[in-house]
């Protein structure tokens, strides 16, 4: 036992002389070669290994770890660590000159024709996707020669003979491209890369926002709100000083004249400068994005504690913060005009005119304003009591309405691609159809009926309520409930088809008797909220007046299909009248 339990082992020659442990457990082993020599431990680890060629010559450690490798070519040198990790590589051409990692990592390129010269970044990112090797016939500003075609030559050459031009990851159509591996080149859309000579050809029909900070949720719902045509020169459509305007009150109706030196609020004027901004589609070489701060600031200064720095923000309440707080500024200059009207009535004045002046006051937050002429419409509500059967009738302000969305379990990975699928029977016209539904008032939120109670005893009674669109707006924004509050708060993932065009004429107390206000409406922008409360993201989804689709996805524009835009988890949808 003492012979082969770690003691001696039979010799694995014709010597028949045995081996001691120092020779087979971290001692010498038997030469692999014909020397019949021993090599030491330093020459098997960590040590010399046997040549690869047969010089029979050892290579030593810094040779074949991190050190110098084989040539790759007859020549026999070895190549030094800067030459294959991060650093010259072999020439892709028979020169056998190397390339310095700037002509292979976001350098140059070799050129796509004989000349052997080098194409800059600028020269590559719009080449054809083949490899010009030749001159091709038929093709307007060729040449006979081998030198490198310019691109731009190249370019108009392909739009003039008709020839196909390669789409990039973007999707961008027409934009010549060279296709190249995606890891050693990211993909990027195209307006991003603003100083590449493709940006030139096909520069985005609006500019996107700058993210300054988890500011998603602000960037996809201001691109919303400034495709809405009404909004462009707003400041201009706002009331302005010397316009008169009509406030009504229960003891007489009041023409108050807004005064001069009447300013606009600081939100209306931040809000109009960033919709015409983002309306002026950049050209040349001009910045495709800009950055918003200064509407932001001026939403949380009058918002406090509403968006606080870095942190993540509804989309949905951050647009109806911007259109309350311009029409907020328009009233708030109607009442200016009133004070100017009623000066010193309320130090000095008599009961009577104190009490025109109070109403007035009162009464102008009831004037129609230009945010409600666009957006705004009435909802007609009706609860009926199963007691006494009397209906109570009240006609409800909005400007955007907020849609209930199914229920439904959504398993999670593997099988939500499968749950998403099973989803798709919902649509648009489900969730208005919920919407105008009776609703039954019972338990806590039973009915005070006017009817059955008295001066003494108020009387609550079971009923039933049911909303109804009574006056419709130019445009019509649709807020899917896809948030609820609870315990914790939670996301309706569900998925809504919607369609391009929407009649609502279902969802009327009574059709409108004015041609001009009909009940069809167009889709021309979607806001998509993507991920989960704590981890999600907001894009935005734009139609422009040539019927293309953009997505907007903070600071980048991107051209897309009409079918990927309609099959979105849409959270905000926005409607024009037509």
């Amino acid at each position: 036992p003492s012979q082969f339990i770690g003691g001696n082992q039979p010799a694995p020659t014709s010597s028949g002389k045995l081996r001691t442990p120092s020779q087979f457990i971290g001692g010498n082993q038997p030469a692999p070669t014909s020397s019949g020599k021993l090599r030491t431990p330093s020459q098997f680890i960590g040590g010399n290994q046997p040549a690869p060629s047969s010089s029979g010559k050892l290579r030593t450690p810094s040779q074949f770890i991190g050190g110098n490798q084989p040539a790759p070519t007859s020549s026999g040198k070895l190549r030094t660590p800067s030459q294959f990790i991060g650093g010259n590589q072999p020439a892709p051409t028979s020169s056998g000159k190397l390339r310095t990692p700037s002509q292979f990592i976001g350098g140059n390129q070799p050129a796509p024709t004989s000349s052997g010269k080098l194409r800059t970044p600028s020269q590559f990112n719009v080449v054809l996707t083949s490899v010009i090797n030749k001159p091709r016939t038929g093709i307007t500003g060729t040449n006979s020669s081998n030198a490198a075609i310019a691109p731009t030559t190249v370019v108009n050459a392909m739009r003039n003979s008709g020839m196909p031009l390669a789409v990039s990851a973007s999707q961008s159509i027409g934009m010549p491209t060279r296709r190249v591996d995606s890891d050693q080149y990211p993909s990027q859309p195209l307006h991003r890369r603003s100083k590449s000579l493709d940006y030139l050809y096909n520069p985005p029909p609006f500019k996107g926002l700058t993210n300054v900070g988890f500011t998603c949720f602000f960037n996809s719902a201001l691109q919303g709100l400034s495709r809405i045509d009404q909004f462009s020169n707003l400041l201009e459509k706002l009331f302005k000083a010397g316009i008169s305007v009509i406030v009504k009150c229960k003891q007489k109706s009041t023409k108050v004249i807004i005064p001069s030196g009447t300013d606009h609020g600081e939100v209306s004027k931040r809000f109009s400068e960033t919709i015409t901004d983002i309306r002026t589609a950049p050209k040349g070489h001009q910045m495709h994005y800009f950055n918003p701060e200064a509407l932001l600031a001026a939403i949380r200064r009058r918002y406090k504690n509403s968006f606080p720095e870095y942190r993540q923000g509804d989309a949905h309440e951050l647009m109806r913060c911007v259109l309350d707080a311009v029409r907020m500024e328009e009233i708030d200059k109607i009442k200016s005009g009133i004070k100017k009207m009623y000066a010193g009535v309320e130090s000095s004045g008599d009961g009577e005119e104190k009490l025109l002046y109070k109403s007035a006051l009162r009464a102008a937050h009831k004037v129609r304003t230009y945010i409600d002429e666009v957006v705004g419409g009435e909802m007609h509500s009706v609860v009926i009591c199963k007691h006494c059967k009397h209906e109570a009738e009240l006609i409800e302000p909005f400007l955007d309405i907020s849609l209930p969305v199914p229920e439904e379990t959504i398993l999670y990975y593997p099988y939500y691609a499968a749950s998403r699928a099973s989803s798709r029977n919902h649509t648009l016209e489900q969730c208005f159809n919920e919407f105008t539904s009776l609703d039954e008032l019972d338990g806590d939120n039973k009915f005070i009926c006017t009817n059955c109670s008295t001066e003494d005893e108020i009387q609550l009674r079971k009923a039933s309520k049911q909303l109804k669109l009574q006056t419709l707006p130019a445009v019509l924004i649709l807020h899917l409930k896809r948030f609820s509050i609870g315990v914790t708060v939670t996301k309706n993932s569900t998925f809504i088809k919607y369609p391009l065009e929407l009649n609502v004429s279902h969802y009327c107390k009574q059709l409108p008797t004015d041609k001009k206000r009909s009940t069809n409406y167009s889709l021309f922008a979607l806001v998509e909220h993507i991920g989960s409360l704590n981890f999600g993201h907001y894009t935005t989804f734009i139609k422009t007046s040539d019927a293309q689709w953009y997505k907007a996805d903070d600071n980048s524009v991107t051209q897309v299909q009409e079918s990927v835009a309609l099959d979105k988890e849409a959270y905000l949808l926005f409607y024009r009248r037509i």
